[in-house]
């Protein structure tokens, strides 16, 4: 979701609640507003930061930082799978030579998984705090009536 549509629907301090559509066909469809689509159309609500001072009926353009989405999700995907490997590696050189044995690679991979997933859950909280990380609202595309 680098760029998106959406409707304010409340304001809670210097964030926005919005609501956006959401259907598996419109994923890389430009003209999203102007199209039916024959599946039904989920309303998805996401909190985002409201720097741009939008109020509830706006129309407005929510964007997330393209590297802080990278940042991210190597974080989330990259990660595991590194230690998953780094311990399926440390586990293949403690297996004594002679044997044939695959229980050390295979006890050192779930380590290095069991790893990454305490690592994740220490430093997401502190990444769910970092605004950064957070959608924003870029711009107001058409203001509600009420304004």
């Amino acid at each position: 979701m680098p760029e998106q549509e959406a409707i304010v629907i409340e304001l809670e301090d210097d964030m926005a609640i919005i609501e956006r559509a959401q259907s598996s066909q419109c994923g890389g469809c430009n003209p999203q507003n102007s199209c039916q689509p024959r599946e039904p159309v989920n309303r998805v609500q996401s909190v985002v930061l409201n720097p741009v001072g939008a109020v509830v009926g706006d129309r407005v353009l929510v964007t997330v930082d393209p590297m802080s989405l990278l940042l991210a999700n190597l974080f989330v995907y990259v990660l595991p799978l590194v230690t998953l490997i780094l311990g399926a590696s440390v586990g293949y050189i403690l297996t004594d030579p002679d044997s044939d044995s695959s229980l050390y690679p295979l006890l050192g991979a779930g380590f290095g998984l069991l790893i990454s997933v305490v690592l994740i859950a220490h430093f997401k909280p502190h990444l769910k705090n970092e605004q950064r990380y957070a959608p924003r609202i870029a711009e107001i595309l058409q203001p509600s009536d009420s304004r």
